[in-house]
C-alpha cells in the first residue's frame, strides 16, 4: 500500500475541523523553514505546485498530526465523561433508610429488634443504617419521640453529646446503664451487652424508674 493511500485511510475516519487543519498546515510551514534554514536557504513562499510538493514529503507529518489532534478532541471529553462515571461511591459514607427492622437487619448485617413498651402510642417508624454499622429506629408519637440505636462495640453511640446536669448509673439485668438528664429525669440511656453498645433517648425526660422498667421489659424480650 502507497504512503498516500495509508494517509487517505487514515483521514476517511477521521474528522478535520479549520482548527485543527490550521494547526497542521502551521505545523507544517515550521518544518519546512526549519528544514530550508538548516539548508542556508530561506524558506520559499508556498506556490501551488511547491504546496502540493510539501504535501508530499510531510504526509506522515500531517497523518500524524491529524491523529493527535483528532485523538484529543474525541478521546479527551470521552474519558472525562468516563471519570464522571467512575467518580468512587464509597458505600461506608451511605446513609440507608429501610422499610423495616427486618430489612435494617440485613443492611447492617447484625439482628436490630423492635422495641416494645414504650411509654407512648407509636404513630410512625423509621428505620436507618448510618456507616460503621449502626442501626437506628426512631419511634414517633403525638408527644413524644425514641431514637434507638445498636451498633458493635461499646461506648456512646447515641449522637448527643450535650453535658448534661445528671449522670447516673443503674442496674438493670444483665446490664448497667448510665443515664444522663438533669434533676432527676433522664432523656438518654446507654448500656452494652458485651457485643454490642446501645443508646435510647427520649424526646422528654423519664423519671428513673420508668426507665428501669422500660430497660427491664427490653433485657427480657432478649
Amino acid at each position: 500500500m502507497t504512503l498516500k493511500r495509508r494517509y487517505d485511510r487514515i483521514m476517511e475516519h477521521i474528522e478535520v475541523t479549520d482548527d485543527m487543519r490550521r494547526r497542521v498546515l502551521q505545523n507544517l510551514r515550521e518544518a519546512q523553514a526549519r528544514e530550508a534554514g538548516e539548508a542556508g536557504q530561506e524558506a520559499p513562499a508556498p506556490s501551488p505546485g511547491g504546496r502540493r510538493s510539501a504535501w508530499k514529503r510531510y504526509l506522515p507529518l500531517a497523518a500524524c498530526l491529524a491523529v493527535v489532534v483528532a485523538a484529543g478532541a474525541v478521546t479527551l471529553p470521552h474519558q472525562q465523561g468516563q471519570d464522571q462515571a467512575a467518580a468512587p461511591v464509597l458505600t461506608g459514607s451511605a446513609v440507608v433508610d429501610c422499610s423495616s427492622a427486618d430489612k435494617l437487619s440485613e443492611v447492617v448485617h447484625f439482628a436490630v429488634e423492635d422495641l416494645e413498651g414504650l411509654p407512648f402510642q407509636v404513630e410512625q417508624r423509621a428505620y436507618t443504617a448510618y456507616p460503621a454499622e449502626l442501626a437506628e429506629i426512631t419511634y414517633s408519637g403525638e408527644d413524644q419521640t425514641a431514637v434507638f440505636r445498636k451498633s458493635p462495640g461499646s461506648g456512646d453511640i447515641s449522637g448527643n453529646y450535650e453535658d448534661f446536669e445528671t449522670v447516673s448509673e443503674v442496674s438493670v439485668s444483665p446490664y448497667v446503664v448510665t443515664l444522663k438528664g438533669q434533676a432527676g429525669a433522664y432523656q438518654l440511656a446507654l448500656w452494652s451487652d458485651g457485643e454490642f453498645a446501645y443508646s435510647l433517648q427520649f424526646s422528654s425526660a423519664l423519671p428513673e424508674q420508668d426507665w428501669v422498667d422500660l430497660l427491664t421489659g427490653i433485657a427480657a424480650a432478649k
